[in-house]
């Protein structure tokens, strides 16, 4: 399976992944090594994903209606160099164009944020309650070869477990449906089943905390 998740996540096309090393060169972006307990060197991809998170907030601004990326253009480029704006589905897909160009397993994911908030909620007879449309979100889920599972790792500034979604109050617009050249729109889908994504870490070397409560 390991074999498989590197294969099949680390891949880009040939000229995305060119455009992805020009951006990681432009902003500094590199692989990060470090010790174990054990005196081993190990890719820390958390470090990795945190001076990402960083770049990518001090770069862009969150709005739910970015300009529209040209079709010629490539995507990531043209979000961070150009418009510097854009919703959840711009920051994850950046993060995961950028990471795989590392060597570093991603896949970029849909679904919506839950809350603690949401559990008080009034429930159905078959047990389901309601979401709404404006929890909808997209993240990127990286590999752990160490603890050998996928870790969501949140991407959009703002975006915490407690609120369940990521809308600035001043970018809360009502009515108005972003535009996003062949990205899929995850501000506007819904769903009512929920699964939570265990907390676990390794022993030996600092794996990746999964933080996150998501609806597949």
């Amino acid at each position: 399976y390991r074999r498989y998740v590197y294969d099949t996540y680390t891949a880009l096309p040939a000229d995305v992944k060119d455009r992805a090393d020009t951006l990681r060169s432009q902003y500094g972006l590199a692989p990060i090594f470090s010790y174990d307990t054990f005196g081993g060197l190990y890719l820390n991809v958390e470090q990795i994903c945190e001076n990402l998170r960083s770049l990518l907030a001090q770069q862009c601004r969150y709005t739910l209606a970015p300009e529209i990326i040209p079709e010629e253009e490539d995507f990531v480029t043209y979000f961070l160099n150009e418009s510097k704006e854009g919703y959840c589905v711009h920051f994850a897909t950046a993060a995961t164009v950028l990471l795989r160009s590392m060597g570093i397993p991603a896949r970029y994911a849909e679904g919506f944020g839950i809350s603690a908030a949401d559990f008080e909620k009034s429930r159905d007879e078959d047990g389901y309650f309601p979401i709404d449309d404006s929890q909808a979100h997209a993240w990127v889920e990286v590999y752990d070869p160490y603890q050998m599972e996928w870790i969501p790792v949140e991407m959009t500034p703002g975006y915490t477990e407690e609120q369940g979604q990521s809308i600035p109050e001043e970018d809360n617009l009502e009515n108005e449906d972003p535009a996003v050249s062949s990205e899929p729109d995850a501000e506007s889908q819904s769903s009512q089943s929920s699964s939570s994504i265990p907390e676990t870490q390794n022993a030996n070397r600092p794996g990746m905390s999964a933080n996150w409560i998501f609806v597949a």
